[in-house]
């Protein structure tokens, strides 16, 4: 039996030079390819949306002295981006003591809340610290930072 030159004794056609370099230049385009639409999957895939509550308090730039006995108003605002109807409490504490509560706020997704909260500083205090915490419904930790104002509680 004769074999011929393009054939193994096997009966399978051999590589040749020239054959390998195609297959290695077509794995190669292949895998740039890949890496380009990875790439571009990467830059433009859409954001995910992420959730977070703001929480701010408005219009106390000048307050530093408040009477003892005497019930003050802040503007307190929660913006909502949570993405889910999100009902919230905020908790007033005057060192370190809990003085009011504004509870069942229901913010509907993209919501804004802003209103004016109260508090009564009840023992006079040079630089008395007053913070407002706000909590998730069900949730006995808060995930934000509290807001604080810094005040000298007079008699």
């Amino acid at each position: 039996m004769k074999v011929s030159s393009s054939q193994s004794p096997t009966g399978f056609r051999s590589w040749s030079r020239r054959n390998s370099g195609k297959v290695l230049s077509i794995t190669l385009v292949l895998a740039m390819l890949i890496a380009l639409a990875v790439l571009g999957y990467i830059r433009f895939k859409p954001n995910v949306a992420q959730n977070f509550t703001e929480f701010y308090l408005l219009g106390q730039e000048n307050t530093t002295e408040i009477k003892v006995g005497k019930t003050t108003e802040v503007t307190i605002g929660i913006v909502n981006n949570e993405h889910k109807m999100v009902t919230y409490r905020i908790t007033i504490v005057i060192d370190d003591v809990i003085n009011n509560e504004v509870d069942g706020i229901v913010l509907s997704p993209d919501a804004t809340w802003e209103n004016k909260v109260n508090f009564t500083p009840k023992t006079p205090k040079t630089n008395s610290k007053i913070e407002f915490y706000l909590y998730k419904s069900g949730q006995v930790s808060t995930t934000i930072e509290p807001l604080q104002l810094r005040v000298n509680v007079i008699r």
